[in-house]
This record gives structure tokens, C-alpha cells and sequence, in this order.
């Protein structure tokens, strides 16, 4: 071969293995760079949702779901004794609806007291009156015995200020009050869970 064109020959396959290198090297960083993205999206995103930062903090804790459970049974049962006494013909200032207006009262128990967990306590302050004034109204019409737990509910009253000028005071007063009257829940439902009772309790 002559010595120009095999000089031409020697560039021209040196240039190719550049070219073929320079490729080969594109190649590797664009697989390495997607690799490399794909290893960084963190599991969180694909794996699980992350969680909500939309309620306040104390939203959907354990005590507070607990206390949403409970308020729902007592505030149900209260309305479904109040609407069965109401078809029977009872009189609204009849003794039997004592029962009524005391589970009521509790309802308002629980209702301040999960809002204290929750910092709310403008809504624990109204519910604390709304208790005294339907825990006064089952009193003044109740007979023995649910008369006699009513007295010890209201010996308790005295022992509960604002919750907003001192929540965990008023904290320790709420749980009592909701323990005092959780017997109240038993009668309630015999009442309206049997249809026996249920005769007596309309008279």
C-alpha cells in the first residue's frame, strides 16, 4: 500500500476508536446517572404514604379515638332513651326522663375532656357548662335511687373550675364525673335494649 493512502488508512481507523470510545462512554454514564436516580427515590414515596400534617397533633391518638367512641355510645344511647320515652307519651318533666338529661350531662363530660387533650378549650369551657346545667336539670326531677348517684356527680362539680384555667385539674374532675355516671349507661340500655323494660319505662 502507498505510503499517503495507508497514512489516510491509519487515521481513519484511529478516528473510528475514538468515535466507538466516546460512545461506549455515553453509554456507561447515562445507564450509571439512571441507576444512580432510580436508587435515590426514597422507599417512603412508593411504599407507603406519608403521614397527614393537617390536624392538630393530638388528632387520632389512641386516647383520643377512644374518647370519640365513647362520647358516640353515650350521646346514641341518650338519644334513643329520649326518643323512646317521647313515643311512649312520657311528660318531659316526668322523673324517668332524669335519665336522659344525666347521660346527656356525661356526654358533655366527655366532650370537655377530649377537648382538653386536644387544646381545645373554649370548646372544653362551653361543654363544662352545658354539664352543670344538664346535670342540675336531671337532679331537680330525679327519684331515688338514680337521685342519690346524682348527689355524688355533683359533689364533684364542686371540685371542677375552667378547663381553661387549669386543664389538668379539670382533667382529674372529668374523669370522675365520667366514671360516676358510667352505671348510668347500664341502666339506660337495659331500658332500651329489652322490650320488656321498655313498657315500664313508658308507663
Amino acid at each position: 500500500m502507498p505510503r499517503q493512502p495507508r497514512a489516510r488508512y491509519l487515521a481513519s481507523v484511529v478516528c473510528l476508536v475514538v468515535v466507538l470510545a466516546g460512545l461506549s462512554i455515553v453509554v456507561t454514564t447515562c445507564s450509571s446517572a439512571t441507576t444512580t436516580t432510580t436508587n435515590t427515590v426514597p422507599p417512603s414515596t412508593t411504599m407507603a404514604a406519608e403521614p397527614t400534617t393537617t390536624l392538630p397533633p393530638a388528632f387520632g391518638t389512641p386516647e383520643s379515638n377512644a374518647l370519640a367512641r365513647e362520647l358516640k355510645r353515650t350521646s346514641q344511647l341518650a338519644t334513643t332513651l329520649g326518643q323512646l320515652l317521647q313515643d311512649r307519651g312520657v311528660a318531659n318533666d316526668d322523673p324517668r326522663v332524669a335519665l336522659v338529661w344525666a347521660l346527656r350531662a356525661r356526654g358533655q363530660a366527655v366532650t370537655a375532656r377530649k377537648a382538653i387533650l386536644e387544646e381545645q378549650l373554649e370548646l372544653a369551657d362551653n361543654a363544662t357548662k352545658e354539664l352543670r346545667i344538664q346535670l342540675a336539670r336531671a337532679s331537680a326531677m330525679a327519684d331515688p335511687p338514680l337521685a342519690a348517684e346524682l348527689a355524688k356527680a355533683t359533689a364533684l362539680m364542686a371540685t371542677l373550675g375552667r378547663p381553661s384555667s387549669d386543664p389538668a385539674a379539670a382533667t382529674s374532675a372529668l374523669e370522675g364525673m365520667m366514671a360516676q355516671l358510667e352505671p348510668l349507661m347500664a341502666q339506660g340500655q337495659a331500658l332500651v335494649g329489652s322490650p320488656s323494660s321498655t313498657t315500664t319505662v313508658g308507663g
